[in-house]
């Protein structure tokens, strides 16, 4: 498992420590894609970094992708789930987590283990 800090839009032509960022990616089996809900426009944010990640090899987009959604007390309970439904549009694994709600946090992890388990 590998934590790569937030890829930027450029990341694919070497934009900020992109190309370092990216060799990274590509040694992992799956991707865990967070987004925040503070996002203005949640399927922009996620459609930047899967063009990066397609930018720099096309292969990237074929791994296993898990988008976890965070900050997800900043939001409304329907707020998230109008988000979720968008998303799952491209995308059907979808977790939501918030660091203020253990019970969030031990339902990501559960899921985790479970996910990494069956690769």
């Amino acid at each position: 498992m590998a934590d790569i800090p937030g890829l930027i839009e450029g990341a694919s032509e070497g934009k900020g420590l992109g190309h370092k960022f990216l060799r990274h990616i590509k040694r992992t089996k799956i991707i865990l894609h967070c987004i925040s809900v503070e996002n203005e426009d949640i399927g922009l944010a996620y459609h930047t970094i899967r063009k990066e990640l397609e930018n720099y090899d096309a292969e990237l987009v074929k791994k296993k992708e898990i988008v976890i959604l965070t900050k997800t007390d900043l939001a409304d309970l329907e707020s998230v789930k109008k988000t979720i439904r968008k998303i799952s549009k491209e995308n059907q694994e979808i977790l939501s987590v918030t660091v203020y709600d253990n019970d969030s946090i031990k339902k990501l992890k559960d899921s985790l283990i479970k996910i990494i388990r069956g690769i």
